[in-house]
């Protein structure tokens, strides 16, 4: 009946428990399946502009409907794009990675679920936001330099990594095992901001991966969160500092031996995990 908390990100996980420690990276093969398909994106995206230059100012940008020719606008009221043989084949193509992706997907959800119920019967999670977390930024910001910044957000990975459908089949999974799965309060917990050992609270930025504890001892950021949330109290939303303080020595141990399974085996990682590669 061994406590397990779970630091759930946009591409990875962390999950701590009294006996095992992890931080991987969600559905990691369908990497390979995603450069495909950008690469016959940008042939698709050639294709439609070659084939329909009214469609198109000078630009690159699309005409809209209401400026087009009526050679351009079908019987219903829609675009009249003209695809080449070729786009047909590439299009569905397409379609038939978009299957296997989703299915590679779902296949190392499950694999992943079924290792981290291993790990104990009581499992913890921040609530998550993730559609909150895909869309676009509404405000216009410039950097330092005076350039604006780019709005896009964490869209492009959580549709690959689908973070919230792995949630639901850990979850699912879990139940069904005959353990808990319960949903801490994020905005009380705060356990990305928290210290255990000085019981302070201190912001961090997103780029800064590690922690530096008061004796000097580096711990990775994720893994740390997850550790707190192992240990929140019967509330849901407060970490148990008694718990943190009977539990810590035994992660520390368990941490290293998780960092020097990454640095020496894993060759390529999310530079969210601020770890790199020993060869």
């Amino acid at each position: 009946a061994g406590r397990v908390g779970h630091d759930i990100g946009t591409q990875t996980i962390a999950s701590v428990g009294e006996d095992n420690v992890l931080l991987t990276e969600l559905a990691d093969r369908v990497k390979g399946i995603d450069a495909e398909l950008r690469r016959i994106n940008r042939v698709l995206d050639r294709s439609r502009r070659a084939c329909n230059p009214m469609m198109f100012r000078e630009d690159g940008t699309i005409v809209p409907k209401s400026q087009l020719p009526p050679e351009c606008i079908d019987r219903r009221g829609c675009r009249r794009w003209v695809r080449s043989k070729r786009y047909l084949r590439l299009e569905s193509l397409r379609r038939e990675l978009y299957r296997r992706q989703r299915e590679l997907r779902v296949q190392q959800h499950n694999e992943l679920a079924n290792k981290l119920i291993g790990f104990g019967s009581q499992h913890f999670i921040e609530e998550m936001r993730f559609r909150g977390l895909a869309k676009r930024a509404k405000e216009t910001k410039k950097n330092d330099k005076g350039k604006y910044m780019r709005k896009k957000r964490f869209g492009k990975s959580i549709s690959n990594k689908a973070p919230a459908a792995f949630v639901n089949i850990l979850e699912r999974k879990v139940v069904d095992a005959g353990g808990t799965f319960q949903k801490v309060n994020t905005f009380t917990v705060k356990a990305s901001q928290l210290n255990h050992i000085t019981e302070t609270y201190t912001k961090k930025n997103l780029n800064r991966r590690w922690n530096i504890m008061p004796d000097g001892t580096k711990v990775q950021r994720d893994l740390y969160s997850a550790f707190l949330i192992m240990n929140v109290d019967d509330s849901l939303g407060k970490v148990d500092i008694h718990l943190c303080n009977e539990t810590y020595e035994q992660f520390l141990k368990l941490h290293s031996k998780e960092i020097k399974r990454i640095e020496t085996t894993i060759s390529v990682t999310p530079s969210s995990m601020g770890i790199k590669h020993i060869a």
